[in-house]
């Protein structure tokens, strides 16, 4: 097997330290907090404005929150703001309520959070748009639960002694609009929904003496502690009241899936803004193609599959909506344009072919609920989804043996590991078995002959891998073995002869790769795509 030229060695990766591999029921996992993320969601008010290190409320929130040792918080958004460690939010200075609605939909799918503090409105009123500002923001919280079933919001009402940067607000037009939202509370939670509004405290204003803002509109240090503390009563007592549990963390990195037609792999990755890129290796020459631009947008799940010389290309879009797009890569033809398929509210996919048929198997949004359906690109029949069993699960991958049978691989929210096999022809699934493994955030798979190779990316950033034969009617498992790597966010995998060619993305946006040779049992070291 060539080892690909033109790639520069990779340092991230090659990191050494102890074995230690995704263990079967450790003694410590039921011990770990479950991590809870939160999206901070607002203004310049979230992003930290006057605040003397940007961290706004968010850093005294995470001090609270450190505090208990019931859960872990997690900060989540597509904006770092503060000298905080975790700084991430979604602090949009200067928006107001319909420019947040503009991009809710692509920072929720792209950051799942479990949980969202919502602070927002200061700007319409400040900028003399106030007539409707608390129907906007019910529109901002109902497309919020719309594009995240099960969510928990907690909404901090605009500060009632605030003037504006303009002094032109009022105390009366404040009380109106909080007004309005308070009473939304029990609306919405008569509705199923996890919604509170929690009214913000009354800061001593900018020009009066001991202020707590800094500013006729932001808060400063005190101030900010203040709505901290408004912010974190609520939170909490939402963990208790069930209304979130959290699971494991969840890996930042680039999405990766890949496909093989002939020898040469097909690696595909979502960016950070949500924008597909290729890359295709042949492993008879040695070369790369380099990353390329693909058609699509919005996309926070993808997997390939291939079926002859023929990718199928599979993505899942903010809106929760599937995707599709072919190429044929004997014929050198491009893309054939995405169209739809059925399904909707979907988290994540992954996908497995056997023959013409591409098995589809989705995680829904609410309750991490399994799906399947089959396309055959024979026929192009289109099976309707159907529940596979089980709930709560964060990631799905996918593997063949024979002609058949798909075997699934899944990991839950509380980062243990599962799998169900499928044989299509009996049309039978065995049910959800204990694989073993813990704290695992990220998974691949692959196949060689009758084996299975699993690969697990963990909650620390390193590395496994295990080897799953399925000559006899019971999987003949090896345990976990502990890989050179570190910094692991997402994985994948693609099987050519005896060959296993493995990618990663790393915590600092790159991507890697690395090949073993099951024939020789012997792995090349890690080298940057």
């Amino acid at each position: 097997m060539k080892r690909l030229a033109t790639l520069a060695a990779a340092g991230l990766l090659a990191a050494t330290g102890a074995a230690v591999g995704p263990a079967a029921a450790p003694a410590t996992a039921a011990t770990t907090p479950p991590v809870v993320r939160v999206m901070p969601l607002g203004d310049s008010i979230t992003w930290g404005v006057g605040s003397a290190g940007g961290n706004g409320y968010r850093g005294p929130l995470a001090n609270l929150a450190a505090g208990q040792s019931r859960y872990t918080v997690d900060l989540v958004g597509t904006m770092r703001n503060g000298d905080m460690a975790d700084s991430q939010n979604e602090g949009h200075s200067g928006y107001t309520i319909d420019s947040l609605r503009a991009g809710v939909d692509r920072w929720l799918a792209m950051d799942r959070p479990d949980v969202v503090l919502l602070h927002i409105g200061a700007n319409d009123l400040d900028h003399g748009t106030q007539a409707g500002a608390a129907d906007r923001a019910t529109a901002l919280v109902d497309q919020i639960f719309a594009d995240r079933p099960g969510i928990t919001v907690i909404m901090q009402g605009l500060v009632p002694t605030s003037p504006g940067l303009n002094n032109q607000l009022t105390a009366s037009q404040i009380a109106q609009y909080n007004d309005q939202l308070r009473r939304l509370a029990p609306t919405e939670q008569q509705q199923g929904k996890h919604f509170t509004f929690v009214d913000a405290p009354a800061l001593v204003p900018y020009n009066a003496p001991n202020p707590e803002m800094a500013d006729g509109l932001h808060p400063n240090d005190l101030g900010y502690a203040r709505m901290a503390q408004t912010f974190y009563t609520p939170l909490d007592q939402a963990y208790t009241n069930g209304w979130f549990t959290g699971g494991a963390p969840l890996p930042e990195g680039p999405l990766l899936t890949s496909a093989m037609t002939g020898h040469t792999v097909h690696v595909y990755r979502v960016t950070p803004d949500g924008l597909l890129q290729s890359n295709d290796g042949n492993y008879d020459t040695g070369n790369w193609s380099g990353w390329t631009q693909l058609g699509g947008s919005l996309v926070v799940s993808l997997t390939a599959v291939a079926t002859g010389d023929t990718v199928h290309l599979y993505a899942v879009t903010q809106d929760g909506l599937l995707h599709t797009t072919d190429r044929n890569y004997a014929t050198g033809g491009d893309w054939n344009g995405w169209r739809y398929l059925p399904g909707s509210q979907i988290e994540s996919l992954t996908a497995a072919a056997t023959g013409d048929t591409v098995h589809f198997y989705a995680v829904l949004r609410q309750n991490g609920v399994p799906r399947t359906s089959d396309q055959n690109y024979d026929t192009n029949a289109f099976t309707d989804w159907h529940d596979l069993g089980g709930s709560q699960i964060s990631e799905l991958v996918a593997a063949t043996t024979g002609t058949d049978t798909v075997h699934l691989y899944a990991v839950t929210q509380d980062g243990l590991l599962h799998t169900d096999d499928g044989n299509y022809t009996a049309g039978t699934w065995t049910g959800w078995n204990d694989l073993g493994g813990s704290q695992v955030t990220s998974l691949a798979a692959a196949t060689t002959g009758t084996t299975v190779h699993l690969y697990a990316g963990t909650q620390d950033g390193l590395f496994h891998s295990a080897d799953g034969d399925y000559a006899t009617p019971t999987a003949q498992w090896d345990g976990w073995s502990y890989r050179p790597g570190s910094l692991v966010a997402h994985l994948a995998a693609s099987a050519d002869r005896q060959y296993v060619h493995l990618f990663a993305s790393t915590t600092d946006g790159m991507t890697h790769s690395q090949d073993a040779d099951y024939g020789q049992s012997t792995w090349n070291g890690w080298y940057t795509l």
